[in-house]
């Protein structure tokens, strides 16, 4: 399928008086559902019927599949890069960067995933679990509790345990959480909920489990208070451990461990609305809404407006689109200020162009190649920054 690259309408955000937002518009049109990110750090978003992908940087934006159902309501991918997709009666699954698409299994409201293990909820009482990468599921042998209950939330632990909090429907026992370390066969009830506002769950890098306003450290024994002011909203943490939350009216709140309270970070427009939040692998924060904008910060979150992001190591990621015709974008990033060369070879190792070869600065950078007047074929581009080298193929496709 021919994608259609969108010209983007980039800026800076002055929401609220508030800086260090971009706002993007994907070309979707309608409200963003769910975002993902694959092992190469690619980005998608998931709009009704149809999927589109960033480069590594998150604000270039172009339709990347359609989906084989009508109007899907989440979107996720796991470590494996597998690709999950729910309507509200299906879910679908693809192994191939969403080329194919496999029905595997009825609503999911939420995927978690640790290696080829995979934990789905439909939001009622059962936890389902897949050995095989979610090509098959099994009918769970208990539940988190007892049946008549909804599942608000699902998390996993870095230890690969499952936190649930589920609401009694028809009952007074009120809102419940509970653990499982065995993979979803038994649950363990940690607490009764019922006594707090939000019941959103989160768990951090070191195993700290997060719900309103209190903190486990020790899976649920014992809690104590790690604020005093509760707010509403959908957890979210970065690879620092920093929680942030988001409300559907617009607002996205960091919590600060230095006075211990949450502060506003983002205030959208009047109108609109939150309806998908993600932190990539780089920590930067994405918001997505009912109108179909993408805000994403300037920088990578936690860091401090005036301290920069510099990365960890020097990379080469993959141009997108691909197959291309006739222009693609190259994406990379480089630890510090050094020369920079990026070049374009044939299969026999003729050299077709020098798309760069300059000093840049640390940092994420993207440069487009316009293959006009190449023949069809396999192309390899080249980056070299220092010591560093390497290669990767695209496909022009005329």
């Amino acid at each position: 399928m021919r994608t259609t690259a969108f010209l983007l309408l980039i800026a800076l955000s002055s929401l609220s008086a508030q800086t260090g937002w971009y706002k993007v518009s994907p070309g979707s049109g309608g409200k963003i559902a769910s975002f993902a990110e694959d092992s190469d750090q690619n980005l998608y978003l998931l709009s009704a019927d149809r999927i589109y992908k960033s480069d590594s940087t998150g604000m270039n934006w172009a339709e990347f599949r359609q989906l084989p159902d009508t109007i899907f309501v989440y979107f996720t991918i796991n470590g494996n890069n597998t690709f999950f997709a729910s309507t509200w009666g299906v879910t679908y699954r693809s192994t191939d960067f969403g080329g194919q698409w496999d029905s595997v299994f009825r609503f999911a409201r939420e995927i978690v995933s640790k290696g080829n293990s995979c934990y789905l909820t439909d939001g009622y009482s059962y936890i389902y679990h897949s050995y095989d990468d979610g090509q098959s599921w099994n009918t769970p042998e208990v539940t988190t509790g007892s049946s008549g209950t909804e599942i608000v939330d699902m998390v996993l632990g870095p230890a690969g345990e499952i936190y649930v909090s589920d609401i009694f429907i028809s009952s007074e026992l009120g809102v419940n959480l509970s653990l499982s370390t065995d993979g979803g066969r038994s649950f363990r009830y940690l607490r009764n909920i019922g006594d707090l506002k939000h019941y959103d769950i989160i768990v951090n890098s070191r195993g700290e489990l997060f719900v309103d306003t209190l903190v486990s450290r020790d899976r649920g024994q014992s809690w104590e208070a790690y604020t005093r002011k509760t707010i509403a909203g959908e957890f979210d943490v970065n690879h620092q451990d920093i929680l942030y939350k988001s409300q559907y009216g617009g607002r996205v709140y960091e919590y600060s461990e230095t006075d211990s309270s949450w502060k506003k970070i983002l205030a959208l427009p009047e109108g609109e609305h939150i309806t998908a939040t993600f932190i990539d692998s780089r920590d930067y924060y994405y918001v997505g809404t009912d109108s179909g904008y993408v805000y994403r910060t300037a920088i990578a979150t936690g860091l401090e407006k005036n301290e920069p992001f510099l990365p960890q190591q020097t990379r080469l990621y993959a141009n997108y689109p691909n197959p291309f015709n006739p222009e693609t974008l190259i994406p990379y990033r480089i630890m510090k200020r050094e020369k920079v060369e990026l070049s374009v070879y044939d299969l026999t190792g003729r050299k077709i162009a020098t798309l760069l070869n300059k000093v840049e600065d640390a940092g994420e950078h993207t440069v487009r190649f316009d293959a006009a007047g190449l023949a069809s074929g396999v192309y390899i581009y080249t980056l070299k920054s220092g010591s560093f080298v390497e290669s990767r193929k695209m496909i022009l496709l005329r």
